[in-house]
């Protein structure tokens, strides 16, 4: 999440030096914590603009879609899960399955007047690597 806020801020250049290449990446372990930890990653993946890592992301997330990325609500909400793997597949070229991911998450925040998150999405749709975690607008 550290390496998310340096990216956040503009110093892309720094975190390719501090994380290395996507085939340097550690394993994400399999515990309460890991799809919050994957669609982190994702978003740093996104600013970086590795599309091997964009499509490793992607497999390893769409099985998941349909569930929000959190542990402990008031210590992480990554959204919902379907809204990273649609980032990744527009930036991927796969435009009908972004949409369509987007599209789902945009629903389930405004089924739960989750008025920030509906607008995260909507920015999504014209800039696919704009951060989940930044601010909106």
């Amino acid at each position: 999440l550290h390496l998310l806020s340096v990216a956040d801020s503009g110093r892309l250049d720094e975190v390719r030096k501090l994380v290395g290449g996507w085939s340097e990446q550690p394993p994400l372990l399999r515990d309460y914590m890991w799809t919050s930890l994957a669609t982190a990653r994702a978003q740093l993946w996104l600013q970086l603009g590795d599309r091997r890592a964009l499509a490793d992301l992607r497999r390893l997330l769409e099985p998941y879609a349909d569930r929000f990325a959190t542990f402990g609500l008031t210590a992480f909400f990554g959204g919902q899960i379907a809204h990273t793997v649609g980032q990744l597949a527009l930036a991927l070229g796969d435009e009908a399955a972004g949409r369509a991911h987007v599209d789902f998450a945009r629903r389930a925040y405004a089924e739960r007047d989750l008025h920030e998150w509906v607008g995260r999405a909507d920015r999504t749709l014209v800039d696919p690597t704009a951060s989940l975690f930044g601010p909106v607008g």
